[in-house]
């Protein structure tokens, strides 16, 4: 307890940042994804004409979805839920699917309506969305004026840097912290074009630390070119220096299986209404014991104080 409370006398302070925390200097806001998401098109095939069509499928399965809610308009992580869940009904329905694959429920439903089981269309608005996500976050960290009118921010986080020393987990997708103090340590070392996670680098560090708990736009999977020479999980991130070149990653390989049997993506964004199920890859498996490490030692410290305090 006593080294616990000569770390902390040393004034770090560990904070969690919530999604809006980026709306004060431009941040998409869950409308705004929502909105960018309902506007994109997938490029897929009509069954009924064997052509290639442009269908506003996800904007039907938003409109679907708020009929269905009535007192609330849905936004674009139910979407993604249902996009999920709906393919992972149409595979338990098919016969030739092995049985890890099919979800148990799927034994009491049948499809009402087979166009919102068409597996293209599915995957195209999967992609789409996720598309969108990153799209919105990106444009609007190249918004971000760190010299000019959102300076307060980097002002706010350049003191706060210098007055304790910080461990920040973030529920955001962007990189504005890392924007004002490229020294934040998240575990990935620097590399010209891409970094694998190295949780020794979280352990031992004395910096500052930053935990993206749900995700990157700089989040990517290892290169295909680059495979033999690890043995990571393939489900494993890497860290890009670009979104572009991450995201250049994100769609070329197949989605992971949760143990409802259930689809459950596992990727650069966590999102959807499963989080708990797609936290079992590097680097969120640390990330998340991690910080619950930090704050259980802060709330120890706390206790003890308390008693000490008591008994005098």
């Amino acid at each position: 307890m006593k080294s616990i409370c000569r770390w902390l006398g040393r004034k770090r302070v560990i904070c969690l940042l919530g999604a809006g925390a980026s709306i004060p200097v431009g941040g998409p806001r869950t409308t705004d994804i929502t909105a960018a998401a309902r506007l994109k098109l997938q490029h897929v095939i009509d069954p009924s004409t064997n052509t290639w069509v442009q269908v506003p499928f996800i904007d039907e399965i938003a409109q679907r979805l708020d009929d269905f809610l009535a007192s609330q308009r849905c936004h674009f992580e139910d979407i993604f839920h249902v996009l999920e869940t709906l393919e992972s009904y149409r595979a338990g329905w098919d016969p030739a699917t092995h049985e890890r694959y099919k979800p148990r429920p799927a034994a009491f439903f049948a499809p009402s309506d087979e166009r919102y089981f068409n597996l293209m269309w599915l995957i195209a608005a999967k992609r789409s969305l996720l598309e969108a996500v990153a799209e919105q976050v990106g444009e609007s960290q190249s918004r971000f004026d760190r010299d000019g009118r959102h300076q307060w921010f980097r002002n706010f986080w350049t003191d706060a840097r210098q007055r304790a020393t910080w461990d920040i987990g973030t529920l955001n997708y962007d990189d504005l912290l890392e924007q004002i103090d490229p020294r934040l340590e998240d575990g990935f070392p620097s590399n010209p074009k891409w970094a694998r996670f190295d949780p020794r680098r979280l352990w031992t560090s004395r910096r500052l630390r930053i935990l993206h708990l749900h995700g990157s736009i700089l989040y990517g999977y290892l290169p295909f070119s680059e495979r033999e020479q690890f043995v990571d999980y393939h489900e494993d991130l890497y860290k890009y220096r670009s979104s572009a070149e991450a995201r250049e990653t994100w769609f070329r390989k197949s989605n992971a299986t949760a143990q409802s049997h259930e689809e459950s993506i596992i990727g650069p964004l966590i999102t959807g209404l499963r989080k708990t199920d797609k936290l079992t890859v590097h680097p969120y498996d640390e990330y998340q014991p991690f910080f619950v490490r930090l704050c259980t030692s802060l709330i120890g410290c706390w206790w003890g104080a308390i008693r000490s305090a008591i008994c005098i």
